[in-house]
């Protein structure tokens, strides 16, 4: 469940258009790479004989192929369905974001509200509705250095459990570190918690296609900025991280200069990898 999570909030959320200038439009790229600096349909920008058309921004890439976006859209409901399972008489929460539960045991309604900004924070608040004691298990991330709960727990495998007293509220943080990986081409990236972060790039919308029904559109992306696919960072480099209002960010010093790196879901065009010196 876990990769599933991860898939979700990075590889999915990531594909997303999000406006900058334009009101958020109702597209997503039918093809969207790890580093992106441009989005105009072709990958290699510079080669002029590609017919390649899914590296950009649609509704519908009907000019590819009209399957991508009923996917998108339903797995939303697939990632929902599934963040909860029963074992007995215990309900088993296996992935974390804002949400409600309502089910029942032995005829009796159960409510479980998740409130929390999770992935972008790792803190999760819980209010549990139930004429009855219930027993409640978490799974705990593989991320997680630390634990911390509001109410007793008990900690088997890859999950706490909770036995909670008919109506009752708890609070659950699952403290974490920044972690620099490596890729199969030995460059390096940045993960905090669930979300795997990178470097952000200002972008200029155009609108390259109007859609029959309004507000509709297929949309390019170029960077606003000259774009620096060369940037190294040290062998020893040691990130920080640094908070900036509500937003968790990851302050990485370069060979040049200092950067910020914010979770993949947030962006278009962005750099994730970074060579080593």
């Amino acid at each position: 469940m876990e990769q599933n999570e991860w898939l979700f909030y990075n590889a999915a959320m990531g594909a997303r258009f999000r406006s900058s200038s334009l009101t958020d439009k109702s597209t997503i790229a039918y093809l969207k790479s790890d580093n992106s600096y441009k989005m105009t349909g072709i990958f290699h920008t510079d080669d002029k004989t590609s017919d390649q058309l899914r590296y950009k921004y649609s509704p519908t890439h009907q000019d590819a192929a009209v399957c991508c976006v009923p996917n998108a859209g339903r797995i939303y409901n697939y990632f929902l369905e599934y963040m909860w399972y029963t074992q007995g008489n215990t309900l088993i929460k296996t992935m974390y974001g804002p949400s409600e539960l309502s089910t029942n045991i032995d005829g009796n309604e159960i409510i479980i509200r998740e409130t929390s900004r999770y992935p972008f924070e790792n803190i999760l608040n819980f209010e549990v509705k139930t004429p009855i004691d219930i027993t409640i298990k978490l799974r705990i991330p593989s991320f997680a250095i630390n634990i911390k709960c509001t109410v007793p727990f008990i900690k088997e495998d890859n999950f706490i459990t909770i036995k909670t007293n008919k109506d009752s509220c708890f609070k659950v943080e699952f403290e974490a570190a920044i972690e620099i990986k490596t890729d199969f081409l030995g460059d390096i990236y940045f993960k905090y918690g669930a979300c795997l972060y990178c470097l952000d790039y200002p972008i200029k919308e155009d609108i390259s296609k109007n859609h029959p029904l309004e507000g509709f559109y297929d949309i390019h992306c170029v960077p606003l900025v000259e774009i620096d696919t060369t940037y190294k960072v040290s062998s020893n480099i040691k990130p920080i991280l640094k908070k900036v209002e509500n937003n968790t960010f990851i302050s990485v010093e370069t060979l040049t200069n200092n950067i910020l790196l914010k979770p993949i879901a947030k962006t278009v065009l962005r750099k994730v990898t970074f060579k080593r010196q």
